[in-house]
């Protein structure tokens, strides 16, 4: 009887162990994990499965392939020893570059000594990275971080407003993969797109994708350094016109259309714009003019590319010019954000000096007048975050809010402008007795940075913006007169 006791109570604790163990399976990651695809040859930095930043990479050679699998992060090593060949860390030449992430014995993710390897298969086996990126991640992994290392040819992307989906196809450089072209078929019905693509062209891009990397898309698919904008392009003539909404989203900037003229206008210049089913589009090459950067039409697979030798997004607006040393002390031009960080420009004798409160300014001469990013922050306090993956620079400046003759330091939270709670109650008690309560802003919720209390600037009922600089850098505000 205690026999057949014991055996009752191992089937229900091995239940219990089986159902929080499948219950755990199953459950959605949390925390920070690290994808690697060979690929596309991309590390993706995830947290809570949203994508926090994805870096390019260098990975295994086809004789010496990167391991597939699920991983760990074993250990972390700052200038490590190359013991292959005895050099010493921290050295110029050491192949390993300043960082050492492993997960898997003998296999790690490191910097190098060879940027231009950058987005090749040239490894060993192992995971390189810029020095900048590889630094970077270091200090955001821990010890037991997940690592994924994954072999998969077929992606599918959306475009900015998560729609109209396209397949990309990644030659198989290991040759790992079978019946890849069934394969593409299967995908393209999935998202709705095989029954639009006339079947010759479909079979020459199959064919190309043995080659190179390949877009499969039933119209023109439009992107901005390698980021996929839309699907909403049309060709009137000779010329080429994208949905203007898609562009204002992405750019986060705003065209005026000037009426009845077949014109819009941003910053002072004119483009050219077409109304067709209640849309709005505008040339892609008046876009170019007003911008900057290069369109260039890649027909085999309908992709249109607008590309920057790198983009500036000052406040998620972006900044014209390009940003300079990307992988290394990246610089960006002062010109336009001089005035909202009190820099000024000193002309003597053929000469250019810059100067703040904070002493002189280290700068360089280029097409513009150029600062190092990382001289910005320690002088100024700016944010930024290099994206060498998609070639872009975002940049973040607390907006000086102007308010009855006194200034306030604001700040941008997730693209919103917020200011400090000061102001809210200065209007408060300057509308208290002068308008019905219920034109009287409501108690409006805040939020701390810092340790102090600031509120989001759309909420004010009776506030306007008089005026602002075109980077929401500097803004004016004034009370509404009733």
């Amino acid at each position: 009887m205690k026999k057949k006791k014991i055996i009752v109570i191992s089937i229900i604790l091995l239940m219990i162990v089986t159902y929080y163990s499948s219950t755990y399976a199953i459950e959605p990651k949390i925390g920070k994990e690290i994808i690697i695809d060979i690929p596309s040859r991309k590390l993706f930095l995830m947290e809570n499965n949203e994508l926090l930043k994805e870096y390019p990479v260098a990975v295994g050679k086809a004789y010496t392939p990167t391991p597939i699998g699920q991983y760990r992060v074993l250990n972390k090593l700052v200038d490590p020893y190359y013991s292959k060949k005895n050099i010493s860390g921290g050295s110029i030449y050491n192949p390993l570059g300043s960082r050492w992430i492993g997960f898997k014995p003998h296999y790690g993710i490191h910097g190098n000594s060879d940027p231009g390897s950058i987005s090749t298969f040239a490894s060993e086996g192992c995971v390189r990275m810029f020095e900048r990126d590889v630094q970077e991640i270091y200090e955001l992994v821990d010890y037991n971080t997940p690592v994924t290392v994954q072999y998969e040819l077929l992606k599918v992307y959306n475009d900015i407003d998560g729609d109209n989906p396209i397949l990309f196809v990644y030659p198989d450089y290991y040759n790992w993969e079978d019946d890849v072209d069934i394969k593409i078929d299967e995908k393209l019905k999935e998202i709705g797109i095989y029954d639009r693509m006339q079947k010759d062209r479909l079979e020459n891009l199959k064919e190309l994708s043995n080659k190179e990397i390949t877009i499969f898309t039933d119209r023109y698919a439009y992107f901005v350094n390698d980021i996929y904008i839309t699907k909403d392009i049309i060709l009137l003539g000779d010329k080429y016109y994208v949905n203007r909404n898609k562009i204002e989203k992405f750019f986060n900037i705003r065209f005026t259309s000037i009426l009845g003229s077949g014109y819009c206008h941003i910053w002072g210049e004119r483009l050219e714009e077409k109304r067709i089913d209640n849309k709005k589009y505008i040339s892609i090459l008046d876009l170019e003019n007003v911008l900057g950067g290069k369109h260039t039409a890649k027909v085999t697979d309908n992709k249109i590319e607008y590309n920057f030798d790198t983009l500036i997004l000052l406040n998620n607006k972006i900044l014209l010019g390009n940003a300079e040393d990307l992988i290394n002390n990246t610089k960006i031009p002062v010109e336009d954000i001089a005035e909202s960080l009190g820099i000024k420009t000193i002309y003597k004798n053929d000469t250019v000096k810059l100067e703040s409160n904070e002493g002189e300014i280290k700068h360089y001469n280029y097409d513009d007048i150029y600062v190092e990013l990382q001289e910005l922050q320690n002088k100024f306090g700016i944010e930024y975050n290099i994206h060498t993956s998609k070639r872009y620079v975002e940049v973040f400046i607390d907006p000086t809010i102007i308010y009855k003759d006194r200034r306030y330091q604001g700040k941008i939270v997730n693209s919103s402008i917020y200011v400090p709670i000061s102001i809210y109650e200065i209007q408060q008690t300057a509308l208290a007795g002068t308008v019905s309560p219920e034109s009287v802003c409501k108690k409006i919720d805040s939020i701390k940075i810092n340790g102090n209390d600031y509120v989001n600037l759309y909420e004010f009922q009776n506030i306007t913006i008089e005026k602002r600089d075109k980077y929401n850098t500097i803004i004016y505000l004034k009370r509404r007169i009733f």
